[in-house]
């Protein structure tokens, strides 16, 4: 998709004698494609436990095992994005903020970003 358009920007330009101008717009819109992807592999879950009323969050950032703890009720989770499937992620919040966001990377799937935010209703 993104290659088709970047490709059509390409053409387009070239057509009026503007190659340069074609490819540093396509280079421009790949750059940011880029960063967004960057962005969105910046946090991975590894693990989540819950033990009586503690919950241990095991993440990687920027591949750096680090880990969070804290009563459940200190997190939430939210799904967001969810009218986008290119976007959906699962956002957790510690303490009423914001934390990260889980994109639907590897193994996480709709359907355990559902799981926990039922865990966090409960």
């Amino acid at each position: 998709m993104y290659l088709i358009i970047s490709a059509v920007i390409i053409i387009s330009c070239g057509i009026k004698s503007a190659w340069l101008f074609g490819a540093c717009c396509a280079s421009l819109y790949f750059s940011i494609l880029y960063f967004q992807f960057v962005a969105k592999q910046r946090f991975y879950i590894t693990r989540v436990l819950v033990d009586n009323n503690l919950l241990s969050l095991f993440y990687k950032e920027k591949n750096e095992e680090k880990i969070i703890t804290g009563a459940t009720s200190d997190f939430k989770f939210k799904i967001g994005n969810r009218y986008s499937p290119r976007r959906v992620c699962l956002k957790i919040f510690y303490n009423e903020k914001l934390f990260f966001k889980q994109y639907l990377i590897g193994v996480w799937d709709i359907d355990r970003f559902r799981q926990l935010v039922s865990f966090g209703k409960n």
